[in-house]
């Protein structure tokens, strides 16, 4: 069994999210059952990928942090590096079925989500502390 080994405030911003990305693909699969189907399986690619990456930032920089080893930076860079061609060479084998810039949208969702997520928290700290030095 997979034992989460994160903090809960890192498993808190991963639960955060995974909601987030879920109910922007759920939206957009909705969206795209309209217009083009394979713009699911696209996105779901893109999105899968994205997880995949968003969890080892989470565990990498987490265990850099804890073991204080500075020189594992590069390898995890690497490593993430390799998981973002992964569905760009999947796209080039099947360029028929599946749209790179679909694929692209959400191979940083993860990414955007994290920002939007730490941005919202961080401004309303900054409120929070506004008001204190006022009053």
């Amino acid at each position: 069994m997979f034992k989460n080994k994160l903090p809960k405030s890192l498993t808190l911003i991963q639960y955060h999210v995974v909601k987030c990305v879920l109910i922007a693909w759920c939206f957009f699969s909705v969206v795209a059952l309209f217009i083009n189907k394979f713009w699911i399986l696209s996105a779901l690619l893109g999105a899968i990928t994205s997880f995949i990456i968003f969890n080892q930032l989470m565990n990498s920089q987490f265990s850099i942090l804890q073991n204080k080893k500075n020189s594992l930076f590069f390898i995890h860079y690497l490593s993430r590096l390799a998981i973002y061609a992964i569905p760009i060479i999947i796209f080039f084998c099947f360029k028929e079925k599946l749209n790179l810039i679909v694929i692209v949208l959400f191979l940083f969702s993860f990414q955007v989500s994290y920002i939007v997520f730490e941005l919202t928290k961080n401004i309303k700290r900054y409120k929070r502390r506004k008001l204190k030095w006022k009053n």
